[in-house]
C-alpha cells in the first residue's frame, strides 16, 4: 500500500476514534466543523484526502491540535525495505531503535 493511502486511513482512523470518544454522530462533526456529512464520512474511511483547510476545520471542532491528530500517524524512518510498516492502527510514536 502507498504511503499516502495508509496516513489517509490512519487520519480517517484518527479522526473517527476522536468523534466516537466524544459521541458525536457524523452529522454532529460535520455541523461543528462546517464540511459535509458525506466528505466527514469518506475522511473516515480513508478515501478522501484532507487539505490543511479541512484538517484545521475539524481539529477546532474537536478541540485538538494539528499535532495531536497528526501524531503517530506517519514515520517514514520505521518504514521497512521496500514496503510500509504493518503498523496501520498506531496511536501514537514510539522511540525508533537504533
Amino acid at each position: 500500500m502507498q504511503d499516502s493511502l495508509i496516513v489517509r486511513k490512519r487520519i480517517g482512523e484518527r479522526i473517527r476514534l476522536l468523534r466516537k470518544q466524544r459521541g458525536w454522530s457524523q452529522f454532529q462533526l460535520s455541523q461543528k466543523s462546517g464540511l459535509g456529512r458525506v466528505y466527514t464520512g469518506s475522511l473516515e474511511r480513508g478515501k478522501s484526502a484532507i487539505g490543511i483547510d479541512s484538517m484545521c476545520k475539524v481539529t477546532a471542532a474537536l478541540g485538538i491540535t494539528l499535532s495531536e491528530l497528526l501524531e503517530g500517524i506517519y514515520d517514514p524512518r520505521r518504514k521497512k525495505k521496500g514496503r510500509a510498516s504493518s503498523e496501520t492502527k498506531t496511536k501514537s510514536a514510539r522511540p525508533v531503535a537504533r
